[in-house]
């Protein structure tokens, strides 16, 4: 580590001074081993870190490595930092904190510790488990962990850990968000908030007048009496009963008496979420009015369990993942021309709702949008709407209606679902389908032949995983992708004639199918992700033996993991498909030969201990994040500019 790197790591003096007589016992790890930490602890705990934090970055200094092995608990049941380590840091704990613009080699500042210090307590209060890594299986394995740390570092939506009230949940997804610039500012606005929710849970309603000033309780009173003396009660009951300003973003939030909740402002929803008395006041709400300044909402309302309304106003542009997952009560909502997406899962299992009207202008519908709202008989669909994911209206009553119609239900062009039980389907000219979308014919056991016209222009992920009986597909000719999932768990699907304008083949397009006989690759096909075939026939006897799985120019996998990997000129490798080395933990040199003109997506991923890679000439096209996580990449990220390989900036 150069030394300038280890100046970061210089401890403060004040810090210094401040440990003095503070002897530690354990290491958070440690305890995490002997028990689970209640919500009350983890307040505590995290309190006392912002503060040490605060005399780090008083002289400016990026802690860099905070994980519950660096966190040391003294005999009082104080928290304090270990002093780190000024050598390479490697292992689990390396990523599993690690903000998303330090893991990619980006310039970072003192928000990635409060990115880390969030993240430590996301999985505290997670059950020990990161986010996007399921909670209902009883074993998670390294596979689950990586998937789940590719999402993050993404930059995909972090869910509410299991285990936090919603208003310490607000705090940490804060703390978590993927950009900086969402983040707390710095530690101490990250302890104020803590504080916040801390005092809080110590009193709720009673202690929300408490905290007013001796002006706001006279103003109340005031206000009271004049509704005593006459005013409309009406407007009394609309009168904001709580609300909260942002004095730095400006964002605003309001509570009126009839059960009115509005938000204003880009974040107002994260400021809602992190007030300490949220968890009360959701067991009121009637109503939910979103201004248009909110343009993107994020904001899980399902603890408002007496929400009928929800009204979308003119400028939002789009309802986040869950945002009203499970309101049994919701009958109504109203939505913008403005209206451009609806999230995953937005309004699923809302069962009291029987009518929507969705906007012209809408484009973009989330797998499980609405699925399961039982009473939702009526559905107006605008002609703008072209992506359709997987089960968006699965177990609505609207969807059973359509089966009237005939054994395909298309929208704008989009085969939603197929409801036939015919063995054999073909999807003609005529019938002006463009787009078979996700799930289109998942699972259906009957069919065993699908013929599809050179005019369907597109499939979606999962189209046919899970159809056990097919035998025989036609392509549309001029297709140009495979997606992700598209023949999974076909068994009876021996070969695939793939079309010569195939350009990508996505991950596990054929994974666990029946395929026997080796694919014919067009030469028009550039990019091939991970575990395409992996668990097929063809697949399982093409590497049997073998040191590499070379298909058609694609070294799809290597088989090996040594210090030191020379891959052979003789094998004509031309492309390298992605994660095709990844997780290699002994590997520290690896040799591509001249021929090869492309590495894929993570093609080294997680090879922790890779430092030095010789690159052929001939070598122009990269994937994302080709070399992501390795010791290669960490030596030449370090400053934040590009990292260039023959010309190319692979930094990201």
């Amino acid at each position: 580590m150069c030394e300038k790197e280890r100046e970061v790591y210089k401890m403060p003096e004040e810090y210094q001074e401040q440990r003095n007589g503070q002897e530690a016992v354990k290491s958070l790890e440690e305890l995490l081993y002997e028990k689970a930490l209640t919500e009350d602890e983890a307040l505590d705990l995290m309190i006392d870190l912002c503060g040490a934090l605060e005399l780090w970055e008083r002289k400016n200094v990026l802690y860099g490595n905070i994980c519950p092995e660096n966190i040391l608990l003294t005999k009082d049941g104080k928290a304090r930092l270990k002093e780190p380590d000024t050598g390479e840091r490697t292992g689990e704990d390396a990523v599993s904190y690690m903000a998303p613009e330090l893991f990619h080699g980006q310039k970072t500042d003192r928000r990635a510790d409060i990115y880390a210090l969030g993240m430590v307590f996301y999985r505290i209060m997670n059950r020990g488990r990161e986010p996007f890594v399921s909670l209902e299986k009883q074993i998670v394995g390294y596979k689950d962990r990586q998937d789940g740390l590719e999402k993050r570092m993404k930059g995909e939506t972090l869910s509410a850990p299991a285990d936090a009230s919603s208003a310490f949940a607000g705090i940490l997804l804060k703390a978590c968000a993927f950009r900086p610039g969402k983040r707390y500012k710095d530690a101490g606005a990250f302890g104020r908030a803590l504080k916040r929710c801390k005092r809080a849970r110590k009193s709720r309603f009673l202690g929300v007048i408490g905290r007013w000033s001796p002006a706001k309780r006279v103003v109340a009173a005031v206000v009271l009496l004049a509704v005593v003396s006459g005013v409309s009660f009406g407007v009394w009951q609309q009168m904001p009963y709580q609300e909260y300003t942002d004095q730095e973003t400006g964002d605003h939030w309001s509570i009126s008496r009839n059960g009115t909740l509005t938000l204003e402002g880009e974040g107002a929803y994260m400021a809602l979420c992190t007030e300490p008395d949220w968890t009360y006041w959701t067991t009121w709400i009637k109503k939910v009015v979103v201004c248009g300044n909110v343009k993107n909402l994020y904001c899980n309302f399902s603890s408002c369990v007496s929400l009928e309304r929800v009204v979308l106003r003119e400028g939002v542009e789009m309802v986040g993942p869950s945002s009203f997952k499970s309101i049994q009560t919701l009958k109504e909502v109203a939505f913008p021309s403005t209206l451009r997406e609806i999230g995953e899962y937005a309004f699923s299992q809302c069962s009291s709702l029987e009518r929507v009207k969705l906007p012209e202008g809408l484009e973009t519908i989330r797998a499980g949008a609405f699925q399961l709202c039982t009473g939702l008989g009526q559905i107006e669909i605008p002609s703008s709407l072209t992506e359709i994911e997987w089960d968006v209206f699965d177990g609505t009553l609207w969807l059973e209606n359509q089966k009237k119609n005939g054994v395909f239900f298309v929208i704008n062009g989009n085969l939603i679902k197929y409801f036939g039980e015919e063995e054999e389907v073909e999807i003609t000219e005529d019938m002006g389908i463009r787009c078979i979308s996700s799930g289109a014919f998942k699972e259906n056991k009957k069919i065993r032949s699908v013929i599809l016209a050179d005019t369907v222009e597109e499939l979606k992920k999962d189209a046919f995983n899970g159809c056990i009986s097919l035998e025989s597909v036609k392509l549309p000719a001029a297709l140009k992708e495979l997606p992700e999932g598209l023949f999974r768990s076909c068994e009876a699907l021996k070969e695939i004639v793939l079309p010569e304008s195939l350009e990508k083949i996505g991950r596990y397009a054929f994974q666990h199918s029946g395929i026997l006989k080796e694919p014919s690759i067009p030469e028009t096909v550039t990019c091939v992700e991970e575990e395409v075939f992996d668990g097929t026939p063809w697949y399982e006897a093409l590497i049997e033996g073998k040191d590499y799985a070379v298909w058609n120019g694609f070294l799809l996998e290597c088989l090996i993991d040594e210090d030191e990997i020379v891959i052979p000129e003789e094998l004509g490798i031309r492309r390298i498909a992605d994660y095709a080395f990844a997780h290699k933990k002994k590997l520290k040199k690896v040799v591509i030969p001249q021929g090869v003109i492309s590495l894929g997506e993570g093609c080294f991923f997680f090879c922790e201990n890779l430092e030095t890679i010789e690159f052929p000439e001939s070598l122009k096209e990269f994937g994302r994040g080709p070399m992501a996580a390795t010791k290669w990449m960490a030596e030449r990220s370090g400053e934040g500019g590009p990292v260039l390989v023959n010309g190319v900036d692979v930094s990201y």
